[in-house]
């Protein structure tokens, strides 16, 4: 596995994290904070996935974003 892969991964890796602490978070703007966090390391994952080679697209975004608590899967 490459740098670039392994870099994907740990970004996946946070934004599973983030997104549990969106979901377990009480105040709206903290879980709003979390859910931002972890829209923004899906989007680096996905840059270094581009970069690995690996085949992704905006529609494996959407569908992570989608998957988040809280989140209309029709206004992605």
């Amino acid at each position: 596995m490459s740098k670039t892969e392994l870099r994907a991964d740990e970004y996946r890796g946070r934004a599973a994290e983030a997104t549990a602490s969106a979901g377990a978070a009480i105040l709206t703007n903290v879980r709003e904070r979390h859910e931002a966090a972890a829209a923004r390391w899906i989007d680096l994952a996905l840059l270094n996935e581009r970069h690995a080679g690996r085949r992704t697209g905006e529609t494996k975004r959407r569908l992570i974003l989608a998957a988040l608590p809280g989140r209309d899967p029709c206004a992605v």
